[in-house]
């Protein structure tokens, strides 16, 4: 049986509800074009993103992966202001959340991932916060008790720029 896709107009709708504030229209378009693009070809490769979209959108190869390109060096699409508004809108009227964190280390990279996801009843964890950091900058950091503390005022407040700022210098 096949599975029902999802359409442009759908990612559209959803990025826009959840970003539009904080971005441009044609920004949000681009956001939705490259989501739908990884959706689609079920990779994070830039090429592979552009190949999904041209399937979703009808494009041509070369162009949708330019379109994918131009969207991650577009300094314009700041991860650190979006994800407040993806936090407010994961979190939504809860009163009370159960958060995992998850900490992995990549040690032929020297680098090492940190994130919150968001328990859910169902079972699964929907991620709210991530970070990728130089291990070597962790030295004398194993404690992540400071960064969940600004993350629940996060949540609390809907302020980000603090915590954004006090992560990158852990």
């Amino acid at each position: 049986m096949r599975s029902k896709q999802i359409s442009p107009a759908t990612v559209e709708q959803f990025l826009g509800d959840v970003f539009g504030q904080e971005l441009h229209a044609k920004r949000v378009q681009s956001l939705a074009g490259t989501t739908l693009g990884a959706m689609r070809s079920c990779s994070l490769a830039v090429s592979l993103i552009g190949q999904g979209l041209a399937l979703a959108r009808g494009l041509k190869t070369r162009h949708a992966v330019k379109q994918v390109d131009r969207l991650l060096s577009n300094p314009g699409i700041d991860v650190d202001a979006l994800l407040p508004h993806w936090v407010r809108h994961v979190v939504g009227q809860r009163l009370a959340i159960t958060v995992a964190m998850d900490w992995t280390e990549f040690a032929a990279d020297g680098q090492a991932t940190l994130m919150l996801s968001l328990l859910c009843r169902h079972g699964r964890a929907t991620p709210l916060f991530w970070l990728s950091v130089e291990t070597a900058s962790l030295k004398d950091c194993r404690n992540g008790n400071e960064w969940v503390q600004e993350f629940a005022r996060v949540v609390e407040t809907g302020e980000a720029a603090a915590f954004t700022r006090q992560i990158g210098s852990l």
